[in-house]
Parts: structure tokens; sequence; C-alpha cells
């Protein structure tokens, strides 16, 4: 506090510039967490904090407006928050078995010591063998449904394998519980999406035809490992503008969907903004076997990405014989959408892992049958 004892009302002045003072400064703190606030760079804290920070510091203001545009934001954060709780709740649901549930099941079925003696790595990992277990759980009751199985990119391409040789063997039960709803086996294809694939459009061009024609039915595709889901849920959007609506799964993921949800969610400032919620729904229609880092990522597959469609087929001298094999006739009119032979994987390792795969698939069959 300031005193003027040469001015007959120096107190009062004093005080009244101390607390402009403060009042001004304060609400510079405030402004520029807004500025931050505005740009995306604050957490849902953070920003409830700075709207709270703001509405204070406009109290004792003359601007009401001003008051009431920081209520309002207020109001509209705390109805995001109670949609996204509510969203969060069904996505948990969405889990069939918790992991304890799992490791029972499995531990009663399935003798992991004896099979992980057969396998080879990655494969005869403890924590791989229930990760398959646990997704196949997750997903039995819809597997006999699916008429075709996607590989979302060359990394997913054993994941896929393994999930089309259960669902073959389950149309070729003589159970009538456990049949298939058609007797056919389900197709199996092996795209190339990905990331930093710049193959979008001959991929949606290969799906929009299929799908034109009715030939994929109830579609599953399957990912070998999902760090945000973010690559994911962009494919759902184009599959979407198609009218395309398959369901997901995955070995592996790197958090638990309720928590990549949230997390996801925590930058939407008003409900208007969870109408069209993409990650709401492909979370929604997510499956997985296990919460961890991926062990199979980086694994030799037999093929790779096609990164850029112009160099590879300038790279690339015989063509057709090295495109990828299980592409059959459809890689003719739509090369560009199938991974390419890898030239630089041994094919014994590649061979190997296939027999991991079926023999991984002829093990753990039996918690389906």
């Amino acid at each position: 506090m300031w005193f003027f004892p040469w001015y007959p009302s120096g107190y009062v002045i004093g005080t009244s510039l101390l607390k402009s003072y403060n009042v001004g400064r304060s609400f510079g703190l405030c402004a520029r967490s807004l500025n931050e606030y505005h740009a995306g760079l604050l957490t849902h804290s953070q920003q409830t904090s700075t709207l709270i920070c703001m509405k204070e510091k406009f109290d004792d203001g003359p601007s009401q407006k001003k008051e009431s545009n920081i209520e309002r934001l207020l109001r509209l954060r705390d109805e995001v928050e109670k949609v996204v709780k509510e969203r969060i709740i069904h996505i948990e649901k969405q889990r069939s078995f918790s992991d304890e549930d799992a490791r029972r099941v499995i531990e009663r079925n399935i003798d992991i010591k004896s099979l992980s003696e057969k396998l080879h790595p990655p494969f005869n990992q403890k924590q791989v063998i229930e990760n398959f277990a646990h997704l196949l759980l997750e997903i039995k009751e819809r597997l006999p449904e699916y008429d075709t199985i996607i590989s979302d990119e060359a990394s997913g391409r054993n994941v896929a394998l393994f999930v089309h040789k259960i669902a073959s063997k389950l149309a070729e039960s003589s159970d009538p519980d456990k049949k298939r709803v058609s007797t056919r086996k389900p197709q199996i294809y092996f795209l190339n999406l990905g990331r930093a694939s710049m193959t979008a459009d001959h991929v949606r061009d290969f799906l929009e035809i299929k799908n034109s024609r009715n030939e994929l039915g109830a579609t599953l595709v399957v990912s070998e490992f999902i760090s945000k889901g973010m690559t994911s849920m962009q494919w759902l959007k184009l599959f979407k503008r198609i009218g395309f609506h398959p369901d997901f799964a995955t070995l592996e993921i790197e958090e638990k969907p309720q928590k990549l949800y949230k997390s996801d969610m925590g930058r939407a400032e008003t409900p208007a903004e969870l109408n069209n919620d993409t990650a709401y729904e492909f979370f929604m229609n997510l499956k997985y076997g296990g919460v961890d880092r991926g062990h199979l990522f980086g694994q030799p597959t037999g093929v790779r990405k096609i990164h850029s469609w112009k160099h590879d087929t300038e790279d690339l001298k015989d063509f057709d014989e090295t495109f990828d094999p299980d592409a059959g006739e459809d890689y003719k009119k739509f090369r560009p959408a199938f991974p390419l032979v890898d030239k630089d994987v041994d094919p014994s390792v590649v061979k190997q892992q296939r027999e991991d795969v079926k023999l991984l698939a002829d093990e753990l069959f039996k918690l389906v049958s």
C-alpha cells in the first residue's frame, strides 16, 4: 500500500493504484492462459482453472457480457465432461473378459508352457500367447458372422492369419452351436494401409467396388498393435464415406481404449463437437488382446508397405513376381492396394512364422470349440 502524505486522499489513491495493479497483473496471467486455452495447449484441468480464473477476475468488473461468456464456457465444459464420462463407461463395458477372468479361462484350457516350447520367438513368449488367447475370447461371439477378414497393413498379417484360421475352422465345425452362419470360409485381404501409406485412393477404390458388389459382408479389420488409434480412426472415416462399417481387432494396444478416448476427447470444448465422435465409434467397435508394448512390432512378415506408388514401381524390375501372392486376382486391377513381397526377408523365416500361427490357431481353437 502506498501513502502520499502531501495529498489529503493519498491513502485512498495508493490503495486504488495497488488494487488496480494487482487486478491487472492477475488478469494478464489469466488472459495469457486463455490464449493458450484457445490454442489447445492446456490440459482439461488447466482449461477449467483458466475459465474459473477469468470468471473471478470479472466478478467485480463492469463487463457483464464477458462474465456471461466465461460462465457459458464453464457450463459447456461441464456438459462435455459428463458426456465423455458416460461414453467411457460404455467403452469399458465392451470388454467381455477382464484380464483376471481371461487368465483363469486360459489357464484352465491351455497348457501355455507346453505350447511355448513348440513355438519360436516372438510367438513363444507367455504374454504373446495370452494376448492371442484373450483376443480370441473377445471376438469369439461374433467371429462366426464375419464374411471378410482384412489385415490393415503389413505388420498385421500374422494376426489376421490367426483370426482367419480360427474362423475357417469354425466353418468346418460339425457343432451346430459353433458353426458359422455361412458354411463358406471367410475371405481374407492383406491391404496396404497404415499411417505412412500413400495408397489410400487405391484402397478406397478396391473397397468401394467390393462393397458395391456385396462381396465384403460383415468385416473385421485386424491390426497387430495400436498406439493411439488415430490411424485406425482415419481409416474408419474412409470406410464410412463408402458406406462400409467394419469392426476392429488388435492383438495389443498401448493404453486401455477408455484412457485413449478420454485423452482424445479432452480437447472438445462443446457437446456439439461430440456429435460426430469417430473416436467413440471406433473404440466401441474395437476388441483387443492385451495392453502391451507390441511384441510383434517390427517382426518381418514377408511383405512391406508401398509408401510411394511411383517410387516403388520405378525401382521394381519384375513387378508381378514381387507382388504379394496372397492378393490373388485382385492385385491385377488394384496393385497399389496390396503390400509388396519383401525380398530382404529370408523365406524360411516367413514359413516358420506361418507354421507358428497355424499351431497357435490349432491349440487355441479349444477356447471357442
